[in-house]
């Protein structure tokens, strides 16, 4: 899983510079490093140098830094603190050299009780040092085993870094486990580890999404992170992006089913299980959800991001087909920036989400200049109201952004409430001439398919409805993963077959793609 782009930081000395010298800081600057790091401390006479030790040769000071990094836009400074006290000092210079606190954060020697609470101080971001925040509580000696840091301390390290407000520690990368990984994130405390110089090593810190890393291979560092975001190295046949839900299922009966659920799991477990290539981005609160267990078996490169609350819908259903349904928002998921998705290439960017808001008109608009859209139409016809209850209304700006869209799916509902027609075939006509390339329209005995040039329909065959839920989204990503490679009327038969034997088994679904053809060859040998 991967929450975000980590950041690197040139540790002092990267590349064979001298330590704490101007080499190093020019050569820092030439990169594509997010951070350098200097040893900041005090000389003799008191003034501000960077120097790791106590020493009585000349040493850089730190207005000849700041005045050098002035220079080049957006580059930090991790001021790593060799003394107490110096906080006010360095930040005291940072103005007089003209530069925002932004540019620079702490580490080190760092009480974050003794910083001021104005909003100028606010710019300033500290990466406190485990050691500092739990000298009680030694992490481990040398020599020692790396999983000291047990699930009672990382807590114990969460509650006292929100106590003072820090969103991010800084380690010793061979203190760095798993136990510490997951309760940072958790509590949305980000990682800093130093010094990382193992590619290897660097390489799995990057899959984790740890926050920074700071390295004295600079040059191997920026070379990884940029063949695993770059072109070439990561791409993708179909990225399936929308909110998990915490689902509550309740049939005609009463019986009630909880479970973690949404547009995303459906169609994510569909499009991989169809063979093509998948990544799947959510969002969610992880103290809701544990994602690798709701995607365990998944043939996808999971992402992730982190959202205040995650989207929970409760679900009644009136009738055995489960046509007829209420549904009651009891959470809603923070809204996706195009900025949050993951830095690889897909051909086709599925939009699958749940309610209003989910998505807007520039993140389509942003994805379709990098690929195909697909968009289920559904999170932009439901809306959450006042009361929770949730309702449906016309899109708006349909007509602005369906130009956008090259597979557009609706159910026969939606497709109405959208044209105003109750003739599916009529309907995917009107949507075609609003712009979307390719409509895909859903009902219960049958899935539709319009490309401007023949209308092509598919009766669903299922032998009973024990999995229902979800129908749409299945047929969405298996049409979306079957025009890969195959035509119109080619992918309308695989994803019909797909839903019908996938409604026969609760959950997503979970078989390959040679139980599809499988079921094609049994049942739909007249479609073929």
């Amino acid at each position: 899983m991967k929450e975000k782009t980590s950041l690197i930081t040139a540790h002092s000395g990267s590349d064979a510079t001298a330590d704490n010298s101007m080499e190093f800081v020019r050569y820092a600057l030439g990169t594509s490093a997010d951070a350098l790091e200097i040893d900041v401390r005090r000389d003799g006479d008191g003034g501000l140098i960077i120097s790791h030790d106590e020493t009585g040769e000349k040493a850089v000071t730190l207005k000849e830094v700041f005045c050098e990094v002035k220079k080049v836009p957006d580059m930090r400074m991790n001021c790593d603190l060799k003394e107490y006290g110096l906080e006010e000092e360095v930040y005291r210079l940072l103005q007089t050299c003209g530069l925002p606190g932004e540019r620079i954060l702490f580490s080190g020697s760092v009480r974050p009780w003794n910083i001021p609470e104005d909003a100028a101080w606010k710019q300033i971001e500290v990466y406190w040092n485990v050691e500092e925040c739990i000298p009680d509580i030694y992490v481990c000696k040398e020599g020692e085993e790396r999983n000291r840091i047990t699930a009672e301390t990382a807590r114990y390290l969460a509650d006292k870094c929100a106590r003072y407000g820090i969103s991010v520690i800084n380690i010793n990368e061979k203190y760095l486990n798993q136990t510490l990984t997951d309760i940072m994130n958790e509590h949305q405390i980000g990682i800093s580890a130093w010094t990382v110089n193992d590619p290897e090593r660097i390489r799995r810190l990057l899959q984790l999404g740890v926050h920074n890393i700071t390295t004295r291979k600079l040059a191997n560092a920026l070379k990884i992170r940029e063949e695993r975001e770059g072109a070439g190295e990561k791409s993708y046949d179909v990225m399936v992006i929308g909110p998990v839900s915490l689902d509550q299922n309740i049939d005609c009966r009463g019986n009630e089913r909880r479970e973690v659920g949404g547009a995303v799991v459906a169609s994510g477990f569909a499009a991989a299980g169809s063979g093509v290539k998948t990544a799947i981005f959510c969002k969610f609160n992880p103290e809701d959800v544990n994602l690798s267990e709701r995607f365990e078996g998944i043939h996808a490169d999971l992402y992730w991001s982190l959202s205040k609350a995650t989207c929970s819908i409760r679900n009644q259903y009136f009738t055995e087909d489960k046509e007829k349904r209420q549904c009651t928002s009891l959470g809603v998921c923070d809204a996706f920036r195009f900025e949050e998705l993951p830095r690889v290439r897909t051909d086709v960017y599925h939009f699958a989400g749940l309610v209003y808001g989910d998505f807007d008109g520039e993140l389509l608009e942003r994805a379709a200049q990098k690929g195909k859209v697909a968009l289920d139409v559904q999170c932009m016809l439901r809306h959450v109201e006042a009361d929770g209850s949730m309702g449906f209304h016309d899109w708006t700006e349909k007509e602005k952004y369906l130009p956008k869209i090259y597979y557009l799916k609706t159910d026969a509902a939606e497709a109405e409430i959208m044209t105003g027609l109750t003739d599916r075939a009529e309907a995917a006509r009107r949507l075609y001439g609003m712009g979307a390339k390719e409509v895909l329209i859903t009902h219960n005995t049958e899935v539709l398919a319009y490309d401007g040039k023949k209308i092509y329909t598919c009766p669903i065959k299922a032998r009973n409805l024990s999995g229902r839920t979800g129908r749409g989204d299945t047929a969405f990503a298996g049409y979306i993963a079957a025009r890969q490679e195959k035509s119109v009327e080619e992918a309308l038969l695989y994803c019909t077959a797909l839903v019908s034997l996938k409604m026969e088994t609760p959950g997503p679904f979970r078989g390959t793609k040679q139980d599809v053809l499988n079921y094609i060859h049994e049942f739909y040998r007249g479609e073929q």
